[in-house]
């Protein structure tokens, strides 16, 4: 194991698609990834003024939960590196599974023009989610930086300021973009 990914923290598997364990989903299905940037691990710990007590895992039962409805599979990956996670995007969007991403950056969401760039690579849709209202957090002292998402040109959707109902809505979203993407390649 290399240096870095002794720091990575226990969710970020040596490779996404190695990981076979932690997918849900039936071999051959679409998969829908959820993906997590830095600070989220923490969640049900960290500012719950502003993100409640769901914790990481409660997000992704009900991504789960939800997208099994529309018959997709699932699987997640949360690091605190952000070349990391462009790895992990690089990696499973070569995979014909790999159906869309239901994906909440964090602060990078801000910032990290580069995880733009690599969704943009991917050419999935992609739809991003926040717990708290970015929007109206933009408007308060010091967190005008909230204006700005790197995925802004490249996002199907973003959901924002709902709690956890808001990955609901996220999964809903991405599986109509997702539906509508298969439908046109079908008839083009």
């Amino acid at each position: 194991m290399s240096e870095w990914r002794k720091f990575a923290g226990a969710r970020q598997p040596h490779s996404p698609l190695e990981a076979s364990s932690a997918i849900r989903c039936s071999a051959g299905s679409k998969v829908i990834w959820g993906l997590h940037g830095v600070n989220l691990n923490r969640l049900g710990h960290r500012d719950p003024h502003y993100y409640g007590t769901v914790t990481l895992d409660d997000i992704e039962e009900r991504i789960a939960t939800r997208a099994a409805q529309y018959g997709f599979g699932t699987d997640f990956f949360q690091t605190n590196w952000s070349g990391a996670l462009t790895d992990c995007i690089q990696e499973i969007s070569q995979d014909p599974n790999t159906a869309g991403f239901v994906a909440n950056l964090g602060a990078w969401t801000h910032n990290d023009r580069g995880l733009g760039d690599t969704f943009r690579d991917a050419a999935r849709p992609l739809v991003e989610v926040h717990l708290s209202d970015i929007h109206e957090r933009a408007r308060q002292p010091g967190e005008s930086f909230r204006k700005i998402s790197v995925l802004k040109n490249v996002r199907t959707g973003i959901v924002s300021g709902i709690g956890i109902d808001g990955y609901d809505k996220a999964v809903d979203e991405l599986a109509a973009a997702i539906r509508a993407r298969e439908t046109s390649q079908k008839i083009t």
